[in-house]
Parts: C-alpha cells; structure tokens; sequence
C-alpha cells in the first residue's frame, strides 16, 4: 500500500481509475481511497456482463472448486498434493 501511494505522489497525479469486479470495488475502493493513494481521488469503474446471472453462476462454481482443493489438501497425507503421484 505505501508502495502506491509513493507511486501516485511521486508522479502528481490528482485522479486515478480504479478498475475492478463488482465485488472487488467496496474492498478495492476503501483500500485505495483510504491508504493507497494519498491526495489522489479514486473513480471507480467495474466493468459490466451482459449476463449478470451466469457470471455469478460460474464465479460461484469457481470458487466451490477452489474450496473442494482446499478440503482436499487439508485432508491429504502431510507432505503430499493432489499433483504429487
């Protein structure tokens, strides 16, 4: 965070667009707007799906995905992956 925030003043700029997900931005916005950006005002912009639904639907598949990995390799034998054979 004050990696950026020296970055933005360091170069003077006065605005910055934060693009990012939809559900990323109220995190995305609060870090930026309150410790990345020091003088800089932050705009937001999140792209839009054309098919809000099915977006949601493949994000939620992705991370139940991701939360089966994590069942998996806590449940695996110490010192093994799921791609050690």
């Amino acid at each position: 965070m004050r990696e950026a925030a020296r970055w933005v003043t360091a170069r003077g700029y006065h605005s910055l667009i934060i693009v990012t997900a939809d559900y990323h931005m109220p995190r995305s916005w609060w870090i930026s707007a309150r410790r990345c950006l020091g003088a800089a005002r932050p705009y937001p912009w999140q792209p839009t799906t054309r098919n809000p639904q099915l977006e949601n639907a493949r994000r939620l598949s992705g991370e139940y995905v991701k939360y089966l990995a994590s069942v998996a390799r806590v449940l695996l034998p110490s010192g093994r992956t799921i791609g050690d054979a």
